[in-house]
């Protein structure tokens, strides 16, 4: 079975760096970019990652740094992420795993001191990373950087600011996709190769002339290029855009209109089946809403949107951790690989369409995998804790009873133990079934939200596998 591939433009790094993000507003942001990953992860997709995303997104980067996403869930589906990237021209090796891997630490040096981070607090660290790489010529070169005594450990072990814990992302990043073999880094198969400004035409194009304010909106926003490699190269552009912070600026809605469009356009060109975007109200009207950029609509959306969904449940999809994930997809094979079929396979007849066929193969994998979590999560464990000593207990009184009176035991202690455990058996039971609905709701109004169940467009040229 080959998985959906899901471009997921929210793990770009300007969603989460200081000119998008409010500082006040980033572990909720955070929980909910998590959160949509696990949704993902639970229904068998993979993610296609850029070499953008994979240097500089610090939602990948902190969950890399976590041991509990490492150990618990990548190690053991380490296909969940795929590093989509080009080979970079500025290493020499015979390597194309390590030519793909190094491409955006590469872009950052071809920088120069025009870069500007927009994840790491310094501008030194990044590069500093990559220079580390100058000398390499193999994987096995690069295995020495992650030795014990290797520079790139030794950099990372004694490295004191604030942004360590991005560091140890990064490190832990780079080390799976060099070198962990099952880590998917395929060629990428660039044949519908686009840019953000041919998407801002493309929109432009479609967009009613009675529309006035959002052309003009486009307008202004390629009105910034003004040399041909500023239409390829968005960093160029956005270094004129000092406001874009500024919630309400102009330059904010510029700003964000071109990582949309930028983003867009990476969508269309790393052969993704599925791209799951995420929109603010002032990026219009390149969002959709993490849903499809196969069709542009030009609409507005609420700017925090996403945020605002951890009070709507009861139960939350961010409470699940990544070891139950893992369990689901192990368990659950078979289910998730029906439900990866009815996306792709064309309905063989007309009375059952594809979408009728997608919803039937979601309904029963939500309902096996509201299963396992309600158990994982259960308040009450399968074996009560206390009542096998408490029958023990019991027991061993009425025998002693028993042996001073000589009479014998009364047939209600021997009734004790296997009455109380069906009756907290019972209990249990009520509670899973509460939990599984409440679960269950929960999941299915999360994953309509995020139209993280709709039917992807006919395949496109896709990355070979």
């Amino acid at each position: 079975m080959k998985p959906r591939y899901v471009y997921a433009h929210w793990l770009d790094p300007d969603y989460m760096g200081k000119y998008a993000l409010p500082r006040n507003l980033f572990e909720q942001r955070f929980v909910e970019f998590e959160t949509i990953l696990k949704m993902h992860a639970l229904l068998g997709d993979s993610i296609c990652i850029s070499d953008v995303q994979l240097i500089g997104s610090s939602v990948l980067l902190l969950l890399f740094a976590d041991d509990s996403f490492r150990s618990d869930f990548l190690s053991k589906h380490p296909d969940f992420l795929r590093l989509i990237a080009r080979r970079s021209d500025s290493i020499s090796t015979a390597s194309d795993r390590l030519a793909r891997v190094y491409s955006g630490l590469g872009r950052i040096l071809s920088f120069g001191n025009s870069y500007i981070p927009n994840t790491f607090s310094s501008a030194e660290t990044v590069p500093h990373v990559a220079k580390m790489f100058s000398d390499v010529r193999s994987e096995s070169d690069a295995e020495r950087l992650f030795s014990h005594h290797g520079s790139f450990t030794q950099f990372v072990r004694h490295y004191p600011g604030a942004d360590r814990n991005l560091v140890v992302g990064l490190y832990r990043a780079l080390e799976h996709f060099l070198l962990n073999e099952l880590a998917p880094v395929p060629e990428a198969m660039f044949r519908n190769t686009s840019s953000y400004f041919e998407e801002l035409e493309k929109i432009y194009a479609i967009t009613s002339p009675a529309n006035r304010e959002v052309r003009q909106a486009l307008t202004d926003v390629m009105a910034l290029a003004t040399t041909e490699a500023e239409r390829f190269k968005r960093t160029l552009v956005l270094a004129k855009l000092p406001q874009a912070g500024k919630i309400g600026h102009p330059d904010r809605v510029k700003y964000l209109t071109m990582i949309q469009a930028w983003n867009v356009a990476v969508g269309r060109s790393i052969g993704a089946d599925y791209e799951s975007a995420y929109c603010f109200r002032e990026a219009f009207p390149i969002p959709v809403h993490s849903g499809f950029t196969s069709d542009l609509i030009v609409r507005a959306a609420a700017e925090d949107e996403t945020i605002m969904t951890l009070p709507r449940y009861d139960w939350h999809p961010s409470s699940l951790n990544w070891k139950t994930v893992a369990k689901i997809r192990e368990e659950l094979k078979t289910p998730i690989d029906s439900f990866q079929d009815s996306l792709r396979n064309v309905a063989s007849t007309r009375q059952e369409p594809k979408t009728v066929q997608a919803n039937s193969s979601l309904e029963k994998l939500n309902k096996a995998a509201v299963k396992i979590i309600a158990e994982d999560q259960s308040r009450f464990p399968a074996t009560p804790p206390l009542l096998a000593p408490l029958c023990a207990t019991v027991v061993f009184g009425v025998n002693i009873v028993s042996a001073i009176f000589g009479i014998a035991p009364p047939s209600l202690a021997l009734q004790i133990a296997p009455g109380a455990i069906a009756a907290y058996a019972t209990l249990r039971s009520a509670v899973l079934a509460a939990d599984r609905n409440e679960i269950g709701n929960a999941l299915q109004a999360y994953g309509l939200q995020y139209n993280l169940y709709r039917q992807p467009e006919p395949a496109r040229d896709l990355v070979s596998p």
